[in-house]
């Protein structure tokens, strides 16, 4: 829940000028009431003018008469079409304010969601880089070792076998055949369930 900043009504501004006219000193004041909201974090003051009136008169008459321009004042009425374009313009502006309101809540989602996209991305890119160079390491000690790595196919586990053979096959009981001739097939001497075994691949 959002707080409510205190707003207080009253006259927000006034201004007199005195100048010459026909040759009679003339005093021109303005007044403007609204309402002021403070918002008590970051110093933000937020004002509108509800009403506003002016009034010209020779020197010292507006004065004298502040009591009968006061009562003309509060007795004011306005016509049907004013009210109603004034309710109009009103609304239009609460919808305005709460309009920028939902944008900026919207903003912020969108916002949040773009940094978890980004930091989504950034963990695939570092998994991704840690994988290769999980493999890129694999590949240098097979090499150096001089071994291959093959998946044995009946405990489906990973053996490391020396290089230099075409073929590795397995038998049931777990003992390893090696062989260099081309379609060679243990199977056809011995029914020991022989399975060869895969090269892997990363």
């Amino acid at each position: 829940m959002g707080s409510v900043w205190p707003a207080q009504w009253g006259r927000i501004g006034a201004s007199r000028q005195c100048f010459r006219r026909a040759g009679v000193l003339v005093d021109d004041c303005v007044r403007c009431f609204g309402c002021v909201s403070d918002c008590p974090v970051g110093f933000i003051t937020s004002w509108y003018v509800n009403f506003a009136y002016s009034v010209r008169a020779p020197k010292g008459n507006v004065d004298a008469n502040l009591g009968l321009i006061s009562t003309v004042i509060a007795s004011r009425t306005t016509t049907p079409e004013w009210e109603g374009t004034y309710r109009l313009v009103q609304r239009l502006f609460t919808q305005g304010i709460g309009q920028q309101l939902a944008d900026t809540v919207a903003f912020g989602q969108l916002l949040a969601q773009h940094r978890a996209d980004s930091a989504a991305l950034q963990a695939q890119v570092s998994e991704e880089r840690s994988a290769s160079q999980d493999r890129i390491a694999e590949l240098r000690r097979q090499s150096l070792g001089g071994v291959d790595t093959y998946v044995d196919p009946i405990s489906q586990t990973l053996v490391q076998l020396p290089v230099g053979w075409n073929e590795y096959w397995v038998s049931q009981n777990g003992a390893y055949l090696t062989s260099d001739q081309p379609g060679f097939d243990p199977n056809a001497f011995d029914d020991g369930g022989w399975q060869r075994l895969q090269l892997r691949t990363f």
